[in-house]
């Protein structure tokens, strides 16, 4: 975690608004918490070996630094897919969700589908755990924006896409 701060914090090109910096931390602070619990480790000695830690302070600070220049006031997120199947890592072959998404999860709306790979990882969920006010469908509303991101681990049926939409939820007819 102190690795993770240290970008957030005191790297010369980490400009962060405030906001993104708190919820930034917010963020890797419950992942690595996740991590802790999972490994039945102290905080102080969670290392992010597996995606590395710029990796990770790119993905959950941008991510959030998206949603603050939207200027959103409420943010809500769609039921998360975890996948099914397995994944290995450096701890060995798990079933999915892994232990660290698992824990991430709690109090999550979420399901699975017979995809056979991991659909949620643990960054996008303590990303979206973070951001999100509440869970459920799209809300009524006139959309302003559409924003679209891909990551680059994907199959045909299920791609790791991610879409955004900016609604005005004040100009909802009656």
């Amino acid at each position: 975690l102190k690795d993770l701060t240290y970008i957030v914090n005191a790297a010369p090109e980490a400009h962060w608004p405030a906001q993104v910096k708190e919820l930034g931390l917010a963020a890797l602070t419950r992942l690595a918490e996740a991590e802790s619990k999972v490994h039945g480790e102290p905080l102080e000695h969670i290392h992010f070996h597996e995606v590395g830690a710029v990796d990770t302070v790119v993905d959950a600070l941008g991510s959030i630094l998206l949603a603050h220049a939207s200027e959103a006031r409420r943010i809500v997120a769609s039921p998360v897919n975890l996948g099914s199947g397995f994944v290995t890592f450096s701890h060995g072959r798990f079933p999915v969700p892994a232990p660290a998404s698992a824990e991430l999860a709690r109090g999550m709306r979420t399901f699975a589908t017979e995809s056979g790979m991991e659909l949620a990882t643990p960054t996008g969920l303590a990303v979206a755990k973070t951001l999100a006010d509440d869970y459920g469908p799209l809300p009524q509303g006139s959309i302003l924006s559409v924003g679209y991101g891909s990551g680059t681990y994907s199959t045909g049926a299920y791609p790791t896409f991610l879409r955004a939409y900016l609604i005005d939820c004040a100009s909802r007819r009656a």
